[in-house]
């Protein structure tokens, strides 16, 4: 074992013992790097609400409550690679649990109205009652023009038939059904 080896497994166990000097050399030592880790990995959405120096010190709890094993060496390198692998699953978890669960969802916004808390959910891709309206307008003038022939294509097209399909269905040419769902689409949508 060489010295760097040897002084860097014994400031462990003495970090991991509770000795604070020891554990300040470690963090200077190795400190930067793990911040510089963690950044690369925080995703813009977590740094709205974490900073990196928390993460840094979730790290560092992580590696000092750690079980030393006495007979294991320690080089560095290898200290640098387990604080980085640390640090990755740190901002991974965060991640996870900010964006992945229902519970910690931050894109779920919490505020105060009179003595209680609400939770206000990010508008949602259904429909508003003025766009369920419009399209029910838009459907019905859509209908009142078209011919039987055409409502028949639209409906074949809506059940999910394709254009060649549709023509079979109905015994007409495909350029026939592409027309009329262009034309009943064009007419309605121009006024």
């Amino acid at each position: 074992m060489n010295e760097v080896s040897r002084d860097l497994t014994s400031l462990l166990q003495a970090a991991m013992k509770g000795d604070n000097q020891a554990a300040a050399e470690l963090m200077d030592a190795f400190g930067p790097m793990v911040i510089a880790v963690v950044r690369r990995r925080l995703a813009p959405e977590l740094r709205i609400h974490f900073d990196s120096i928390d993460f840094a010190q979730a790290v560092w709890a992580s590696m000092f409550l750690a079980s030393p094993n006495p007979s294991e060496e320690i080089s560095p390198e290898s200290f640098s690679k387990r604080l980085a692998s640390i640090a990755r699953n740190k901002v991974t978890d965060e991640f996870r649990k900010r964006f992945q669960t229902a519970k910690h969802n931050i894109r779920r916004e919490a505020g105060r109205v009179g003595n209680r808390e609400e939770e206000f959910d990010t508008p949602g891709r259904e429909a508003s009652a003025s766009q369920v309206a419009i399209a029910r307008e838009y459907w019905d003038r859509l209908m009142e023009r078209a011919s039987s022939t055409e409502r028949e294509i639209i409906r074949l097209r809506l059940e999910g038939y394709k254009q060649l399909e549709i023509a079979e269905e109905l015994g007409i040419s495909e350029r026939t059904v592409r027309r009329a769902l262009t034309d009943c689409f064009k007419d309605t949508a121009g006024e």
